[in-house]
């Protein structure tokens, strides 16, 4: 690489030159040296509990992945909480077997999932909105999300 490409003003030149804003090609850096370490299963998560915010916010109430009952939210109960409280055994099963975090409690899984989704809604909402496309397509989603975490 020549000298005219050195620092961040050579980043902000050459995406200059390769058509790109200079945010564009910071986003690149960012995601590939700072978090690269997203998972598919991730990502199907933060799907699924979008698409169960939408159902939320559409007056449906949520099933149990695993039994198949209907859970209905509580009195006081935000949104997010809603959603991982009926997905609850699925996230801690995932949390268990692929998470450093030693769980040790049930509001730790919540914290967990309620943080993993607020940042990889930031970083990857392109690619959770592909997932949620597919995941509105096929009904036996949930059962999906669940073989791949296996």
């Amino acid at each position: 690489m020549s000298k005219e490409y050195l620092g961040w003003r050579g980043v902000i030149k050459l995406a200059k030159e390769l058509g790109y804003s200079w945010q564009e090609a910071c986003e690149v850096l960012y995601r590939k040296k700072v978090n690269p370490k997203t998972t598919l299963d991730q990502i199907l998560m933060c799907a699924q509990i979008k698409y169960d915010l939408k159902l939320i916010k559409a007056g449906r109430f949520l099933i149990n992945i695993k039994d198949g009952r209907i859970i209905k939210p509580l009195k006081y109960e935000k949104d997010i909480h809603y959603v991982v409280r009926a997905n609850f055994s699925t996230f801690r099963d995932y949390l268990d077997k692929r998470s450093k975090l030693k769980i040790n409690s049930s509001s730790d899984v919540y914290k967990s999932i309620r943080d993993m989704y607020a940042k990889k809604i930031k970083l990857y909402p392109d690619k959770i909105d592909k997932a949620l496309s597919e995941i509105s397509l096929t009904p036996q989603a949930a059962a999906q999300l669940q073989r791949n975490m296996k």
